[in-house]
């Protein structure tokens, strides 16, 4: 919706807005100093200078420089004050900014985030994104501060009529944080019946129930997702199904096997997975169930050669203890 709203702006003047539209493009790449350079030029032209400061604030959000945010944030909604991802944008900012400075700071600029938020949201009631800002907020922000839960939940439930998917997650959120734990796994299988391939949906079932402590119904979701075509994906369910089983005391020879296989087919420059240092540690952990203590102590030592953690360091020398 906001992308649409900002490229209709762009389209009121299709020759002199194309460095905007090039800006986005880059905003969205991560090249974000190029972008910066476009856009700070950009905003000395009469013309385009609204939706260079609008944008400028994204920028400064997506890098988390929330003082450039909020300075390009005001200037945006004085340039634009009837476009809601201006207000939308400053809005984030001064979010970034309450996240980031002390409490007593940030309660100078709560009263202004609420108001730019009900601005945003008033200005374009379709908005999901200013709709997921408003429920996020709800839901962790103290009652003193303006949370409220049960105000999150409406939130939620509308939100599902325009994102069926976002409203979803956010009542399974709320229904945990409500403690409805019935209520809330219901929820995340919904979720997942009206789109079995979301693999974020399922992770987070999955997870929820190794916090729950059902230890086999985590696995049978790590399971799946172990079959994902996205290597990241896979390789993190497979951590995660020898991470089950040790957390849960069960089948740790099934655990030293995915772990072995998980170090295995670890890629040299592997992101976004659990590294070889907490493989070796969770061996470990296995094998110390198993009360193979020198296969415990191996596996910790070359946890250890690979990186220094307190995890391993504090399991070796428990394990010296019970010699």
């Amino acid at each position: 919706m906001r992308r649409l709203v900002i490229m209709a702006c762009l389209m009121c003047a299709p020759v002199f807005a194309a460095p905007l539209d090039e800006a986005r493009g880059m905003i969205d790449s991560g090249d974000y100093d190029q972008a910066r350079t476009i856009l700070e030029r950009s905003a000395k032209d009469p013309a385009l200078k609204p939706t260079a400061l609008t944008l400028l604030t994204l920028l400064n959000n997506r890098t988390e420089n929330f003082e450039e945010g909020v300075r390009y944030g005001k200037q945006a909604v004085k340039a634009s004050p009837d476009s809601a991802d201006a207000h939308f944008q400053y809005a984030v900012a001064l979010r970034t900014k309450m996240s980031k400075v002390s409490k007593v700071r940030a309660m100078f600029s709560l009263g202004t985030y609420k108001k730019e938020l009900k601005k945003a949201r008033e200005l374009d009631p379709n908005d999901t994104e200013a709709r997921n800002e408003e429920i996020g907020f709800l839901v962790s922000a103290p009652g003193v501060a303006g949370g409220d839960v049960d105000l999150a939940w409406q939130r939620a439930l509308e939100l599902e009529k325009l994102d069926w998917r976002g409203g979803l997650r956010w009542q399974a959120v709320i229904q945990f944080k409500k403690e409805e734990i019935e209520g809330g796994l219901a929820t995340s299988r919904k979720l997942l019946e009206k789109d079995p391939a979301d693999s974020g949906a399922r992770f987070r079932l999955a997870y929820r129930y190794q916090i729950l402590e059902r230890y086999e119904e985590a696995d049978r979701e790590f399971a799946i997702l172990q079959t994902d075509e996205a290597e990241q994906i896979a390789m993190n369910a497979l951590y995660q199904r020898a991470r089950t089983r040790v957390l849960g005391r069960y089948e740790q020879e099934q655990a030293v096997e995915f772990l072995q296989n998980y170090i295995e087919a670890m890629p040299a420059e592997a992101a976004g997975v659990p590294g070889k240092e907490a493989a070796y540690w969770r061996m470990g952990n296995a094998y110390e169930q198993l009360d193979r203590t020198d296969d415990a102590r191996r596996a910790y030592e070359k946890s250890l050669q690979i990186e220094e953690t307190d995890e391993a360091r504090d399991s070796l020398k428990s394990l010296g203890k019970k010699r």
